[in-house]
């Protein structure tokens, strides 16, 4: 039997999950603690991704919940077969890796955007892209950065709306990606260009620099973030518009 990939946004009661992944796959001075995921996921739930593993009989599958992949091509995520009726409900147990991001104002990733979330920032901060380790190395992290890439660029508009609340996620969690699900307090909400999200930055150790520019993201140079005792290099990925 093979696995199938299933991403949708994840639900509160995953965190701990994703915790436990965390603290296994970071050093103790670069993993999150379960309070700072508890905020991500409070603060921002629209943008903490959840990679599950399903189960399935078709062979060198990969439910994309999304759209096309970031750079227009969908020949590696597949859609489910219409004669597949069985709605899969993933568990914690299910969960094997998954990207935790937040907002901020400003080109490049400072140390308060690292702890802080912006829910009117045009920026998204990426702060953890994981793989559990018996997944690692297996093309996993690449195809969870590509619906990652494809959602924000479909829902940016969304996302982002003028006078933004501190809790304003306008994603309903429990609902995969692949419905949209936006839930708009107005349904005639207006958005401004200007409070749309318009970039992707993230810290990488050198050694992973390769695998976000394959995913589409640029060179930027040494990050002035100080976590942990390696150096980190910041990263950007431009949305399209």
């Amino acid at each position: 039997m093979s696995s199938l990939l299933h991403f949708q946004l994840l639900p509160k009661e995953h965190v701990a999950s994703a915790y436990a992944i965390e603290i296994a796959e970071y050093p103790a001075e670069e993993a999150a603690s379960l309070e700072n995921l508890i905020y991500r996921h409070t603060q921002a739930p629209h943008l903490f991704m959840g990679c599950y593993l399903r189960p399935t009989t078709t062979t060198n599958t990969i439910t994309n919940t999304l759209t096309t992949n970031n750079n227009g091509h969908d020949d590696e995520q597949h859609h489910h077969h219409h004669h597949d009726k069985k709605v899969f409900v993933p568990t914690q147990d299910d969960l094997i890796g998954y990207i935790v991001s937040t907002q901020a104002s400003g080109e490049t990733l400072t140390h308060h955007s690292m702890s802080h979330h912006d829910p009117a920032g045009d920026s998204v901060c990426i702060h953890s892209v994981c793989i559990a380790r018996a997944f690692q190395r297996r093309g996993y992290a690449l195809r969870m950065l590509d619906a990652y890439l494809a959602y924000l660029e479909k829902k940016k508009d969304l996302l982002c709306p003028v006078g933004a609340s501190t809790t304003g996620a306008g994603v309903d969690e429990h609902n995969p990606l692949d419905g949209g699900h936006i839930q708009q307090q107005q349904q005639e909400q207006q958005h401004d260009q200007r409070n749309s999200l318009k970039r992707v930055l993230l810290i990488a150790h050198d050694e992973l620099v390769p695998l976000y520019q394959r995913a589409g993201f640029q060179w930027v140079g040494k990050s002035e973030v100080s976590h942990g005792s390696d150096p980190w290099y910041e990263m950007k990925y431009n949305l399209k518009f």
